[in-house]
């Protein structure tokens, strides 16, 4: 009974670990470094919750539940933090850091508050997008802070808007580009939930994602 249970508890572990926060990719641009020993690690995603750590041989001869020691650097920010594998996968191993997590959470926010931001948009179901003459459009929202509107034809776009914290960016179907301010009663110009849904007044928000 104990193995079994001990198999259960582990099984969980994993399970709650797969369906943890959102996961950023981390690519070369994002010059994030993991350092663990002296030895630079590839990272593949993280999260406000854990690491997703590019399978090394090094690494998968530490049996899961071992803590860790490690550093992050990112530019000329450090943190020092300690992390239990969670589980050793083909491409990927998975960590959840266990301390210090609320200067790492701070730490991961700060670095990726854009990545995250985006993260938290919902596609807005495809029946409720009013059709039009031309084109797919296509509908990703969070609030009126954060969302993005675009339409697509053939393989390319024909125009987008996009509202990010206080400000909007937009192409028209004529290939202009507009920036600008977002005001505290508007939704961007020409771009009201009224012209995108049907039956806009009718829908409440949460019946709007997929």
């Amino acid at each position: 009974m104990k193995i079994f249970s001990k198999f259960r508890k582990k099984q969980q572990e994993v399970i709650n670990f797969l369906n943890r926060s959102p996961r950023v990719r981390i690519n070369p641009f994002h010059t994030l470094k993991l350092i663990i020993d002296d030895k630079n690690y590839e990272i593949a995603n993280i999260s406000v919750s854990g690491i997703g750590i590019k399978t090394d041989r090094d690494l998968k001869e530490r049996k899961t539940a071992e803590e860790i020691s490690a550093q992050l650097i990112l530019n000329d920010e450090k943190l020092d933090i300690k992390f239990v594998l969670i589980h050793h996968g083909d491409q990927t191993t998975g960590v959840r850091v266990t301390h210090p997590t609320t200067k790492f959470e701070n730490f991961i926010w700060n670095c990726f508050l854009v990545e995250f931001k985006g993260l938290s948009l919902k596609q807005v179901k495809p029946e409720l997008i009013r059709k039009i003459q031309k084109g797919t459009p296509y509908w990703f929202y969070g609030d009126n802070s954060h969302e993005l509107y675009f339409v697509t034809y053939l393989d390319g776009i024909l125009n987008f808007h996009i509202n990010f914290e206080d400000f909007f960016l937009q192409k028209d179907a004529f290939g202009f580009y507009n920036l600008g301010k977002i005001e505290d009663d508007d939704d961007g110009p020409h771009h009201k939930k009224s012209n995108i849904l049907n039956n806009a007044e009718k829908i409440p928000k949460d019946k709007y994602d997929l």
